[in-house]
């Protein structure tokens, strides 16, 4: 009978990564990129990866699907203090998001919330409700994107939004490339983005983005 299981086991794993991760400019840079969206990932598209949009894969994909790539490859990424991101992202998907998947699920998931902390204080109170929003890709906690079957985090490199013009330059070295990082414009939240209400704040710090806190090393 384990036998079989882990046959099922197997077989099911294969056809979670049936689908190649790596785009072109992976094996053109010997590098890949892990893509967590709302820390600055359109800016390192442009730049280091020449326009090209690799999709939102796990760290596990690109181990599993080619090892030997994964191996050799520089594996990088981009973070940002958990709080700030959340704010980002709810602020993004009220405003439509990038694209229509985006905009249907606000609209199905986000109706009725006006502001981050009636978001929060929502998930608070409804347990299935809070699934829900974490399970998106742009509120799911960053080191999903990041840790290996083991827990670990095998890149060579993790760049700080709060740092990202000495990080950027520091992942342009190491690839061999010469790159300058695309000037944005600097945004200004509004009230409706920023948590106010403390007991939200220290919700998402405890029972949401702990793990991130801590294996990133935030305060």
């Amino acid at each position: 009978m384990g036998k079989i299981v882990n046959m099922f086991k197997r077989f099911a794993k294969k056809r979670l990564y049936s689908e190649s991760p790596y785009i072109e400019q992976n094996d053109k840079k010997k590098c890949i990129f892990i893509h967590i969206p709302k820390c600055e990932e359109i800016s390192i598209e442009k730049s280091i990866l020449d326009g090209q949009k690799p999709n939102h894969h796990r760290l596990t994909e690109y181990k599993y699907y080619n090892p030997i790539k994964f191996r050799t490859y520089f594996v990088f990424t981009f973070v940002r203090h958990p709080i700030s991101r959340f704010e980002s992202a709810f602020s993004f998907l009220k405003d439509g998001g990038r694209n229509p998947v985006d905009q249907q699920w606000a609209e199905e998931n986000l109706r009725g919330i006006d502001t981050a902390d009636q978001l929060v204080a929502r998930m608070r109170e409804d347990s299935d409700y809070r699934k829900t929003i974490e399970s998106w890709q742009h509120f799911r906690p960053q080191v999903w994107y990041l840790i290996d079957n083991t827990g670990n985090l095998p890149l060579d490199y993790i760049g700080r939004l709060e740092t990202i013009q000495e990080d950027f330059e520091e992942i342009c070295r190491r690839i061999g490339i010469e790159r300058h990082l695309p000037h944005k414009n600097k945004s200004s939240k509004s009230e409706r983005d920023v948590l106010s209400d403390e007991q939200n704040t220290t919700f998402l710090r405890e029972k949401v983005y702990g793990r991130d806190l801590k294996v990133l090393g935030y305060q």
